[in-house]
């Protein structure tokens, strides 16, 4: 069993800033002109290092964010558990906002949410494999 939790809801971008943005699939390549295209493609392919540019002064600028999902084993009362984190990324400030969390055990959770020094491990890992995949 699941045991779902958000810690917001998943902001959308106004449609005037959509028509002033070009999103780029890191994975695959593809590009989109429209927010709900690379939601359709993160819901279809499963990618979810998408780099936001701006249309501004016809420079391609650093990504403002990049979307993500890890999954996370851990191993609770003998048993293996799982959390899957979806998370915006903000380079520059090395920010992540963490956009939906799922945990597959809910002591889990307890152990995690309970936990500053866990939840402060768990940004770190993330901000590590980030700043390892954004290298290559």
């Amino acid at each position: 069993m699941i045991v779902k939790f958000h810690f917001s809801l998943e902001e959308s971008v106004p449609p005037e800033e959509d028509l002033k943005t070009v999103w780029i699939c890191i994975e695959c390549g593809r590009n989109f002109l429209f927010y709900s295209d690379v939601k359709d493609h993160e819901d279809e392919f499963h990618h979810s290092r998408i780099m936001m540019c701006r249309l501004e002064s016809g420079k391609k600028k650093p990504p403002l964010f990049v979307y993500g999902t890890a999954k996370l084993d851990f191993r609770v009362d003998g048993e293996s558990a799982q959390v899957v984190l979806k998370y915006r990324y903000y380079p520059f400030r090395q920010d992540i906002k963490y956009l939906n969390v799922e945990y597959t055990n809910p002591k889990l959770r307890q152990a995690i949410e309970g936990n500053p020094s866990m939840m402060k491990n768990i940004d770190n890992h993330i901000r590590n494999m980030l700043k390892k995949n954004m290298r290559q």
